[in-house]
């Protein structure tokens, strides 16, 4: 193994650790309602911090279950499913409102709404651990909220609502964005572990064939749509572009993979192509995430031209990664806080060691080490299918007519 092998390998194995050493657990005579939760942002100078909401759950469950499959440690399984039990408490499971019955709630088991792309998010992490453990609670879990999502997050047009409220209905601050079409691949997951075929038809490829003709432009780039601060730049290179794609470019990659179809994976590559010609993105998630969804066009379209631009990146990848500290809320993470850091604790984005970038720059390191059978925010991987469809009247008969 290469000196820079042996380093990423490293880096995940780190970033995993930050995980475990993070999350919130409930242990006497600390009676902890998070038990399970893991950290969403830590300023670092202040140690002061968030803890995480629906989704960051899921991502940092890939990271822990990619880090047992690399070295069998029992801490990464056991601080997983740790964070999949904090996802259940949010589901909501009393069944005599079907307007909320399989929703996940956002951030804590008292929120009163869902954004619905983090909701899928939360799912997916259910996913791979049912991949991992073949515990069909897991399974059923996720059916659970698919039912609650297509019965009630669609709008006419196939595309989902971007927040739900649970109570009353309320202004959707989230509609029409970009980002919901990265959430298909839990319902690649579903479709492959059940064999229904609307898992693949009104979920993942609605949101795939959604995004394509919404917000990717003829030379193939996705665009916000929107002044969206968090996922865009105002950099005159990029404007407009989606700089952190928030997995758009890997739900095409999930679209080709189910169905084999040409005009995905043309699609993929005109993205892939743009992206080889920038430079280093500005927001602190988007360098993990593209290398991650290039990694995976590599594969795809059998081009190492992708792979080759990822590569060059993995030392300033490496550089983010915070080691140089005993601090347990810091060792291992990777920084970059690139929402407004005055809504936290002040301060600049390198200050802050957070959720998003590590488990985005932990997953680019896991494709480039090759070494991971999972396909942890991907599709290419998976490997959970049946042979015949499922059947599921107690799930799908709570969907309304």
């Amino acid at each position: 193994m290469s000196d820079l092998k042996a380093r990423a390998r490293q880096a995940v194995l780190h970033a995993a650790d930050w995980y475990v050493n993070s999350q919130v657990t409930f242990a006497k005579p600390c009676w902890d309602a998070n038990h399970g939760r893991f950290v969403y942002t830590y300023h670092m100078p202040s140690k002061q911090f968030v803890l995480g909401i629906s989704w960051t759950q899921a991502r940092a469950i890939m990271i822990l279950l990619g880090a047992h499959e690399m070295t069998g440690e029992q801490k990464y399984m056991t601080a997983a499913r740790l964070g999949g039990e904090y996802i259940r408490n949010l589901q909501i499971l009393d069944a005599r409102d079907p307007r909320c019955y399989g929703a996940i709630r956002e951030e804590v088991p008292t929120s009163w709404y869902v954004n619905v792309r983090d909701s899928m998010e939360a799912a997916a992490g259910l996913m791979h651990l049912y991949r991992a453990t073949r515990d069909e609670e897991y399974l059923y879990r996720a059916r659970l909220w698919a039912a609650w999502y297509f019965g009630n997050c669609l709008l006419p047009d196939g595309w989902p609502r971007g927040k739900f409220y649970l109570y009353r209905q309320q202004p959707d601050d989230f509609a029409g964005k970009f980002f919901q079409a990265g959430g298909a691949h839990v319902f690649y997951y579903l479709w492959k572990a059940t064999g229904w075929a609307e898992y693949l038809d009104k979920g993942a490829l609605t949101l795939v064939d959604g995004l394509l003709k919404r917000f990717v432009r003829d030379d193939g780039v996705i665009v916000t749509g929107s002044d969206d601060a968090h996922h865009g730049t105002k950099a005159a290179r990029e404007a407009g572009v989606a700089v952190n794609d928030d997995g758009a470019g890997t739900a095409i990659l999930v679209a080709h993979a189910a169905t084999g179809e040409k005009r995905y994976l043309d699609a993929a590559v005109r993205y892939g192509e743009y992206l080889i010609k920038q430079e280093v993105p500005e927001l602190w998630a988007a360098l993990g995430g593209r290398m991650l969804f290039l990694y995976d066009l590599a594969r795809a379209a059998g081009d190492s031209r992708f792979a080759k631009w990822a590569d060059g990146q993995i030392e300033t990848l490496l550089e983010r990664q915070q080691m140089d500290t005993d601090d347990p809320l810091a060792r291992g993470g990777f920084i970059g806080e690139d929402e407004p850091t005055d809504g936290y604790f002040g301060g600049q984005g390198a200050e802050y060691v957070v959720n998003r970038p590590t488990a985005y720059s932990a997953l680019a390191l896991m494709r480039y080490l090759g070494e991971i059978t999972g396909p942890y925010y991907g599709a290419d991987r998976w490997d959970v299918s049946v042979e015949t469809p499922a059947e599921g009247p107690a799930v799908w008969g709570i969907i309304p007519e």
